[in-house]
Protein backbone atom coordinates (compact mmCIF):
# COMPACT_ATOMS: atom_id res chain seq x y z
CA UNK A 1 0.00 0.00 0.00
CA UNK A 2 1.11 3.56 -0.69
CA UNK A 3 2.31 5.25 2.52
CA UNK A 4 3.29 8.82 1.64
CA UNK A 5 0.58 11.44 1.12
CA UNK A 6 1.53 11.94 -2.53
CA UNK A 7 1.44 8.21 -3.22
CA UNK A 8 -1.94 7.93 -1.52
CA UNK A 9 -3.20 10.73 -3.75
CA UNK A 10 -1.97 8.95 -6.89
CA UNK A 11 -3.56 5.69 -5.71
CA UNK A 12 -6.87 7.51 -5.14
CA UNK A 13 -6.82 8.92 -8.67
CA UNK A 14 -6.04 5.51 -10.17
CA UNK A 15 -8.98 4.08 -8.21
CA UNK A 16 -11.20 6.86 -9.58
CA UNK A 17 -10.26 5.83 -13.13
CA UNK A 18 -10.81 2.15 -12.34
CA UNK A 19 -7.22 1.36 -13.36
CA UNK A 20 -5.60 -1.71 -11.82
CA UNK A 21 -2.09 -1.19 -10.51
CA UNK A 22 0.74 -2.75 -8.55
CA UNK A 23 2.73 -0.86 -5.92
CA UNK A 24 6.45 -1.14 -5.20
CA UNK A 25 6.94 -2.82 -8.58
CA UNK A 26 10.40 -4.23 -9.34
CA UNK A 27 11.99 -5.57 -12.52
CA UNK A 28 14.77 -8.15 -12.44
CA UNK A 29 17.21 -6.10 -14.53
CA UNK A 30 16.43 -2.65 -13.13
CA UNK A 31 18.81 -2.29 -10.21
CA UNK A 32 21.57 -0.33 -8.56
CA UNK A 33 22.92 -2.47 -5.74
CA UNK A 34 19.44 -3.91 -5.23
CA UNK A 35 16.40 -3.98 -7.50
CA UNK A 36 14.80 -0.52 -7.69
CA UNK A 37 11.13 -0.06 -6.85
CA UNK A 38 8.62 1.91 -8.87
CA UNK A 39 5.78 3.48 -6.90
CA UNK A 40 3.07 2.27 -9.30
CA UNK A 41 2.97 -0.08 -12.26
CA UNK A 42 -0.08 -0.26 -14.54
CA UNK A 43 0.21 -3.71 -16.22
CA UNK A 44 -2.67 -3.08 -18.60
CA UNK A 45 -0.81 -0.13 -20.10
CA UNK A 46 2.80 -1.16 -19.37
CA UNK A 47 3.26 2.15 -17.57
CA UNK A 48 5.00 3.25 -14.37
CA UNK A 49 4.11 6.25 -12.23
CA UNK A 50 6.59 7.74 -9.77
CA UNK A 51 5.71 10.28 -7.11
CA UNK A 52 8.78 12.48 -6.63
CA UNK A 53 8.75 14.07 -3.21
CA UNK A 54 10.96 16.92 -2.06
CA UNK A 55 13.92 14.58 -1.48
CA UNK A 56 14.19 14.16 -5.28
CA UNK A 57 15.08 17.86 -5.67
CA UNK A 58 16.67 19.10 -2.49
CA UNK A 59 17.97 18.36 0.95
CA UNK A 60 15.51 16.71 3.31
CA UNK A 61 16.44 15.93 6.89
CA UNK A 62 14.31 12.82 7.41
CA UNK A 63 15.59 11.94 10.89
CA UNK A 64 16.28 15.48 12.05
CA UNK A 65 19.86 14.48 12.81
CA UNK A 66 21.33 14.29 9.30
CA UNK A 67 24.31 16.43 8.43
CA UNK A 68 24.41 18.50 5.27
CA UNK A 69 26.85 16.03 3.75
CA UNK A 70 24.51 13.14 4.53
CA UNK A 71 21.57 14.96 2.96
CA UNK A 72 23.66 15.71 -0.13
CA UNK A 73 24.71 12.07 -0.34
CA UNK A 74 21.09 10.99 -0.08
CA UNK A 75 20.04 13.45 -2.81
CA UNK A 76 22.73 12.18 -5.18
CA UNK A 77 21.65 8.59 -4.51
CA UNK A 78 18.01 9.42 -5.30
CA UNK A 79 18.99 11.21 -8.51
CA UNK A 80 21.16 8.26 -9.55
CA UNK A 81 18.24 5.87 -9.00
CA UNK A 82 15.87 8.16 -10.92
CA UNK A 83 18.29 8.19 -13.86
CA UNK A 84 18.53 4.39 -13.86
CA UNK A 85 14.72 4.10 -13.82
CA UNK A 86 14.33 6.64 -16.62
CA UNK A 87 16.84 4.83 -18.84
CA UNK A 88 15.35 1.42 -18.03
CA UNK A 89 11.84 2.51 -19.01
CA UNK A 90 13.07 4.15 -22.19
CA UNK A 91 15.07 1.06 -23.21
CA UNK A 92 12.19 -1.33 -22.48
CA UNK A 93 9.37 0.79 -23.97
CA UNK A 94 7.71 1.30 -20.59
CA UNK A 95 5.90 4.61 -20.30
CA UNK A 96 7.00 6.55 -17.22
CA UNK A 97 5.11 9.48 -15.73
CA UNK A 98 6.58 11.41 -12.81
CA UNK A 99 4.28 13.31 -10.46
CA UNK A 100 5.72 16.26 -8.54
CA UNK A 101 4.90 19.85 -7.65
CA UNK A 102 5.43 20.89 -11.25
CA UNK A 103 3.07 18.20 -12.54
CA UNK A 104 -0.15 18.67 -10.67
CA UNK A 105 -2.98 16.24 -10.05
CA UNK A 106 -4.81 17.78 -13.01
CA UNK A 107 -1.95 16.88 -15.35
CA UNK A 108 -1.92 13.33 -14.02
CA UNK A 109 -5.62 13.02 -14.84
CA UNK A 110 -5.01 14.31 -18.38
CA UNK A 111 -2.19 11.80 -18.73
CA UNK A 112 -4.41 8.92 -17.60
CA UNK A 113 -7.21 9.96 -19.97
CA UNK A 114 -4.73 9.97 -22.83
CA UNK A 115 -3.34 6.62 -21.71
CA UNK A 116 -6.79 5.04 -21.74
CA UNK A 117 -7.53 6.34 -25.23
CA UNK A 118 -4.34 4.97 -26.79
CA UNK A 119 -4.34 1.92 -29.03
CA UNK A 120 -5.75 -1.01 -27.08
CA UNK A 121 -4.56 -4.57 -27.68
CA UNK A 122 -7.43 -6.99 -28.31
CA UNK A 123 -6.81 -10.69 -28.93
CA UNK A 124 -8.99 -13.05 -30.96
CA UNK A 125 -9.22 -16.83 -31.13
CA UNK A 126 -10.16 -18.23 -34.53
CA UNK A 127 -13.05 -20.70 -34.31
CA UNK A 128 -13.80 -20.94 -38.04
CA UNK A 129 -11.39 -21.13 -40.95
CA UNK A 130 -13.09 -18.23 -42.73
CA UNK A 131 -13.14 -15.90 -39.72
CA UNK A 132 -11.87 -12.37 -40.34
CA UNK A 133 -10.55 -9.91 -37.78
CA UNK A 134 -12.71 -6.80 -37.27
CA UNK A 135 -11.28 -3.90 -39.27
CA UNK A 136 -11.60 -0.16 -39.72
CA UNK A 137 -12.92 0.80 -43.17
CA UNK A 138 -11.77 4.43 -43.01
CA UNK A 139 -8.94 6.30 -41.32
CA UNK A 140 -11.08 7.93 -38.64
CA UNK A 141 -13.75 5.24 -38.17
CA UNK A 142 -14.48 4.36 -34.54
CA UNK A 143 -16.40 1.18 -35.37
CA UNK A 144 -14.71 -1.92 -36.81
CA UNK A 145 -16.66 -3.81 -39.47
CA UNK A 146 -17.45 -7.45 -38.71
CA UNK A 147 -17.89 -10.11 -41.40
CA UNK A 148 -20.20 -13.07 -40.86
CA UNK A 149 -18.88 -16.58 -41.50
CA UNK A 150 -22.36 -18.11 -41.72
CA UNK A 151 -25.44 -17.71 -43.79
CA UNK A 152 -28.63 -16.97 -41.90
CA UNK A 153 -29.29 -19.53 -39.17
CA UNK A 154 -33.06 -19.63 -38.90
CA UNK A 155 -34.74 -20.00 -35.50
CA UNK A 156 -38.44 -19.71 -34.70
CA UNK A 157 -38.25 -16.10 -33.54
CA UNK A 158 -34.93 -14.74 -34.68
CA UNK A 159 -32.20 -15.13 -37.28
CA UNK A 160 -28.64 -15.70 -36.11
CA UNK A 161 -25.22 -15.08 -37.65
CA UNK A 162 -21.81 -16.22 -36.45
CA UNK A 163 -18.46 -14.45 -36.77
CA UNK A 164 -16.17 -17.41 -36.14
CA UNK A 165 -14.08 -16.00 -33.30
CA UNK A 166 -13.90 -15.51 -29.55
CA UNK A 167 -12.11 -12.48 -28.13
CA UNK A 168 -10.17 -11.21 -25.14
CA UNK A 169 -10.68 -7.58 -24.16
CA UNK A 170 -8.41 -5.95 -21.58
CA UNK A 171 -9.87 -5.42 -18.12
CA UNK A 172 -11.74 -2.13 -17.91
CA UNK A 173 -12.92 -2.24 -21.54
CA UNK A 174 -16.16 -3.36 -23.13
CA UNK A 175 -17.00 -4.39 -26.67
CA UNK A 176 -20.20 -2.90 -28.09
CA UNK A 177 -21.88 -4.36 -31.17
CA UNK A 178 -23.85 -1.87 -33.23
CA UNK A 179 -25.71 -2.50 -36.48
CA UNK A 180 -24.02 -0.94 -39.50
CA UNK A 181 -25.95 1.94 -41.04
CA UNK A 182 -26.75 -0.22 -44.08
CA UNK A 183 -28.97 -2.37 -41.81
CA UNK A 184 -31.54 0.42 -42.10
CA UNK A 185 -32.15 -0.73 -45.70
CA UNK A 186 -33.04 -4.25 -44.56
CA UNK A 187 -36.06 -5.79 -42.86
CA UNK A 188 -34.20 -6.64 -39.66
CA UNK A 189 -33.24 -5.16 -36.30
CA UNK A 190 -30.55 -6.36 -33.89
CA UNK A 191 -32.50 -8.15 -31.15
CA UNK A 192 -30.77 -6.50 -28.18
CA UNK A 193 -30.29 -3.13 -29.94
CA UNK A 194 -26.65 -2.98 -28.81
CA UNK A 195 -24.72 -6.13 -27.98
CA UNK A 196 -22.31 -5.99 -25.03
CA UNK A 197 -19.14 -8.11 -24.81
CA UNK A 198 -17.63 -8.31 -21.33
CA UNK A 199 -13.85 -8.71 -20.97
CA UNK A 200 -14.31 -12.12 -19.32
CA UNK A 201 -16.56 -13.57 -22.09
CA UNK A 202 -14.80 -16.30 -24.08
CA UNK A 203 -17.63 -17.71 -26.22
CA UNK A 204 -18.12 -17.16 -29.94
CA UNK A 205 -19.33 -13.72 -30.94
CA UNK A 206 -22.72 -13.96 -32.66
CA UNK A 207 -25.57 -11.65 -33.59
CA UNK A 208 -29.32 -12.22 -33.53
CA UNK A 209 -31.82 -10.24 -35.57
CA UNK A 210 -35.58 -10.03 -35.48
CA UNK A 211 -37.96 -8.68 -38.08
CA UNK A 212 -38.74 -4.99 -38.33
CA UNK A 213 -42.47 -5.72 -38.31
CA UNK A 214 -45.35 -3.30 -38.82
CA UNK A 215 -47.30 -2.81 -35.62
CA UNK A 216 -50.33 -4.74 -36.96
CA UNK A 217 -48.20 -7.86 -37.40
CA UNK A 218 -46.87 -7.98 -33.85
CA UNK A 219 -49.69 -10.25 -32.69
CA UNK A 220 -48.64 -12.84 -35.30
CA UNK A 221 -44.98 -12.78 -34.35
CA UNK A 222 -45.13 -16.30 -32.91
CA UNK A 223 -45.46 -17.77 -36.41
CA UNK A 224 -42.39 -19.57 -37.67
CA UNK A 225 -40.11 -18.45 -40.46
CA UNK A 226 -40.35 -20.55 -43.63
CA UNK A 227 -37.17 -21.15 -45.61
CA UNK A 228 -36.88 -20.62 -49.31
CA UNK A 229 -34.17 -22.76 -50.93
CA UNK A 230 -33.16 -24.39 -47.64
CA UNK A 231 -29.68 -25.87 -47.34
CA UNK A 232 -29.01 -27.94 -44.21
CA UNK A 233 -30.73 -25.46 -41.92
CA UNK A 234 -29.45 -22.39 -43.73
CA UNK A 235 -31.02 -20.19 -46.36
CA UNK A 236 -29.19 -18.81 -49.38
CA UNK A 237 -30.99 -15.58 -50.13
CA UNK A 238 -34.50 -15.20 -48.75
CA UNK A 239 -36.98 -16.30 -46.12
CA UNK A 240 -40.74 -16.35 -46.27
CA UNK A 241 -42.59 -14.73 -43.38
CA UNK A 242 -46.27 -13.84 -43.31
CA UNK A 243 -46.45 -14.59 -47.06
CA UNK A 244 -43.76 -12.00 -47.76
CA UNK A 245 -40.31 -12.70 -49.19
CA UNK A 246 -37.52 -10.95 -47.26
CA UNK A 247 -33.86 -10.68 -48.21
CA UNK A 248 -31.32 -11.83 -45.64
CA UNK A 249 -27.60 -11.34 -45.17
CA UNK A 250 -25.22 -13.96 -46.47
CA UNK A 251 -21.86 -15.38 -45.49
CA UNK A 252 -19.15 -12.78 -46.13
CA UNK A 253 -21.43 -9.77 -45.55
CA UNK A 254 -20.43 -6.95 -43.19
CA UNK A 255 -23.39 -6.71 -40.83
CA UNK A 256 -22.14 -5.27 -37.54
CA UNK A 257 -19.55 -2.85 -36.24
CA UNK A 258 -17.55 -3.35 -33.07
CA UNK A 259 -16.71 -0.37 -30.85
CA UNK A 260 -14.26 -0.91 -27.98
CA UNK A 261 -14.50 1.62 -25.14
CA UNK A 262 -13.17 2.01 -21.59
CA UNK A 263 -15.82 1.42 -18.95
CA UNK A 264 -15.15 2.45 -15.34
CA UNK A 265 -16.25 0.28 -12.43
CA UNK A 266 -18.90 2.06 -10.40
CA UNK A 267 -19.05 2.30 -6.63
CA UNK A 268 -22.77 2.39 -5.85
CA UNK A 269 -24.15 3.88 -2.64
CA UNK A 270 -27.52 5.02 -1.33
CA UNK A 271 -27.94 8.72 -0.52
CA UNK A 272 -30.75 10.39 1.41
CA UNK A 273 -30.97 13.40 -0.90
CA UNK A 274 -29.61 14.19 -4.35
CA UNK A 275 -28.43 17.71 -5.29
CA UNK A 276 -30.97 19.91 -7.07
CA UNK A 277 -30.57 20.58 -10.81
CA UNK A 278 -32.35 22.82 -13.32
CA UNK A 279 -33.70 19.74 -15.08
CA UNK A 280 -34.97 18.06 -11.94
CA UNK A 281 -37.09 14.98 -12.66
CA UNK A 282 -37.95 15.99 -16.23
CA UNK A 283 -38.13 12.77 -18.23
CA UNK A 284 -39.40 11.67 -21.60
CA UNK A 285 -39.85 14.59 -23.99
CA UNK A 286 -39.43 17.23 -21.28
CA UNK A 287 -37.57 19.55 -23.69
CA UNK A 288 -40.27 19.28 -26.36
CA UNK A 289 -40.71 17.17 -29.48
Amino acid sequence: MAKLYGEKLVAHILDEFGIKYETEKTFEDCKSIRKLRFDFYLPQYNCCIEYDGEHHYGHVNFSGFMSRDQMQENLEKVKKHDKIKNEYCKTNNIELFRVNKKKTVKRLKYFLKGLIMKDVQVYYKKLHEDAKLPFYSTEYAIGMDMVTVSDAIIHDKYIEYKFGFAMELPAGYGGFLFPRSSISKSDFNLCNAVGIIDPDYRGEVTARFNLNLPIHNIARYDEEFVLLEPNEGYTKNKILYLDEELEVFEKGDKILQLVVMPVPRCKNSWKEELPETVRGDGGYGHTGR
